[in-house]
This record gives C-alpha cells, sequence and structure tokens, in this order.
C-alpha cells in the first residue's frame, strides 16, 4: 500500500511538473505587457511556475521517503528516510481513512454555483458565499467561534480579492445585480 502511495505521489508530481511545463510553452506566445494589468500572460505564467514548483516538491517527497517512514535529522545528515514500526496500539487507534464523497460532491456543486453566480449575481457577495459555504461543507465546524472566524476569513479573503483585481490590476468589474 505505501509503495503504491509513493508511486502515486512520483507520478502525480512528474504530471504536475509536465503540466506547468506545457502551460508555460502555451503562455509564452502571448505578448508581454508593460505593466501586470496589461500582461494577458501573467495568470497563466504564474500558475505554471507554480505547477513545477508543486510538482517538483511532491515527487521528490515521493520518491526519496522510505516505505513506511519519515524524514528526520541526524547527526550524520540531514532528511535522512529511516523504517518506523508503529506499535500497533496506535494503529488500532487510528480511525479509518476514507473518502467523504458528500462532500467532494457538495463542494463540486458550491464550485459550479459559484460559477455561474460570480458574474450574474455579483463577484463580492458570491465569493464571500462561496468561501463561508465552502468552510462549512468542508467541515469548518459550527461553534460560534468557528463561524465568527470563518466569516472574519471569508471577508478578509473577498476584500484582498477584491482590491488585488479591481483596484491594483484595474480590471473591470462584471455588472451584476448585487455587489
Amino acid at each position: 500500500m505505501i509503495a503504491v502511495t509513493r508511486l502515486r505521489n512520483v507520478l502525480v508530481g512528474v504530471a504536475l511538473v509536465l503540466l506547468g511545463g506545457a502551460t508555460l510553452v502555451a503562455a509564452s506566445s502571448f505578448a508581454w505587457g508593460n505593466s501586470a494589468a496589461n500582461d494577458a500572460a501573467l495568470f497563466p505564467r504564474t500558475i505554471a511556475v507554480l505547477l513545477v514548483v508543486v510538482g517538483v516538491i511532491i515527487a521528490t517527497t515521493g520518491a526519496l521517503r522510505s516505505p513506511g517512514g519519515a524524514f528526520v535529522a541526524s547527526e550524520e545528515g540531514e532528511g535522512i528516510p529511516f523504517d518506523v514500526d508503529l506499535p500497533e496500539e496506535l494503529l488500532a487507534d487510528r480511525e479509518p481513512e476514507g473518502v467523504d464523497t458528500r462532500a467532494g460532491l457538495l463542494t463540486a456543486a458550491l464550485i459550479v454555483a459559484y460559477c455561474f453566480s460570480a458574474f450574474s449575481l455579483g463577484f463580492v457577495t458570491s465569493t464571500f458565499l462561496f468561501l463561508a459555504t465552502g468552510g462549512l461543507v468542508l467541515g469548518h465546524g459550527r461553534q460560534w467561534k468557528r463561524l465568527v472566524t470563518l466569516g472574519l476569513f471569508a471577508v478578509a479573503f473577498t476584500a484582498a480579492y477584491y482590491v488585488g483585481f479591481f483596484v491594483l490590476l484595474d480590471v473591470r468589474e462584471p455588472h451584476t445585480l448585487l455587489p
């Protein structure tokens, strides 16, 4: 099982590096703008570089990790992988990892709803609702302190996104019912 996970991590990392490289090649035909607001390929180039970096990290981590082991620093060298045998008592206390299909489907539906509502209902309103609802769907919790934290995060992220695109990059706002 662990060898399959390691191989999967290496393959996913390589795929991300290839995807990022292909995106960089595709974006190389775009002209460079004088400013960030006029650079049509700034976003694709940024995403492509991030894909390559994350892919290298995932592939390297998957390739260097020993089966069932972890990275630790030792006196002879840093990051030397070693095998760890966990006692059965610790393994018995762990809850089995599974796929939360309901959360995945709700998140996918939420993304589709956001794509349709952001440019018809309103960007600011839709982004705030998307972030707040997404946090609830993904299990943020329903205690009032957690809800306040989630609300503050959604407001701060929406405001930062708004300022970044509509103020700093001077992107035109879509005409919608709500802000």
